[in-house]
C-alpha cells in the first residue's frame, strides 16, 4: 500500500498475515457496457477474496477520478464507502486531476477504530460475556428483590 493508502485498515495484531486486493482498474468497452460485465467481474474478485485461501484478506480498494460519476455510483451501489480525497492524484494529457480512494471491508476488515469503537468494542465484549451483570446492571431482572 502506498503511504496515502495505509489509512485503509485497522493495524492488525499480526500484520504480516493482513492483507488488501487493490482494483487497478476496472473497464468495460463502451458498446459492451450495462450488460452487467463490471458487476461479474466486481463478485467473482469478491467472492475469490472472500474465500478460506484469502481469510486475511480485509478489505479491496481502489482509486477513481473525482469526475467519474458513472464510476463512484457503481461503486457506491456495490458497498464501496469513500475513504479519501486525493488531491491532484492523477496526471492526465499534462493537467493534474483529484481521485478519490474507495473501500469495501471483507473478511472481517474495518477502518481503523478511534477511542471511542475501542470503548464501545470493549463495552459490547464486556456486556456479551456477562450476561447476568449486565441485566442486573441496567436493572432487567425484575424476578430478583433489590434490597
Amino acid at each position: 500500500m502506498g503511504y496515502r493508502d495505509r489509512g485503509i485498515l485497522s493495524m492488525p495484531l499480526n500484520p504480516k498475515n493482513t492483507e488488501a486486493g487493490y482494483i487497478l482498474s476496472l473497464g468495460v468497452s463502451a458498446p459492451h457496457r450495462r450488460n452487467g460485465i463490471a458487476s461479474l467481474l466486481l463478485d467473482n474478485l469478491i467472492a475469490h477474496l472472500t474465500t478460506v485461501e484469502h481469510k486475511f484478506c480485509r478489505a479491496i480498494f481502489l482509486h477513481v477520478l473525482t469526475t467519474n460519476t458513472p464510476a463512484i455510483r457503481f461503486y457506491e451501489s456495490r458497498n464501496f464507502k469513500l475513504q479519501s480525497f486525493l488531491p491532484y492524484y492523477y496526471l492526465i494529457k499534462g493537467r493534474c486531476k483529484d481521485g478519490f480512494t474507495y473501500v469495501l471491508y471483507i473478511n472481517g476488515g474495518h477502518p481503523p477504530w478511534g477511542p471511542c469503537e475501542y470503548l464501545m468494542h470493549y463495552c459490547k465484549a464486556l456486556c456479551n460475556s456477562q450476561p447476568f451483570a449486565s441485566r442486573k446492571i441496567i436493572n432487567l431482572d425484575k424476578s430478583e428483590d433489590l434490597e
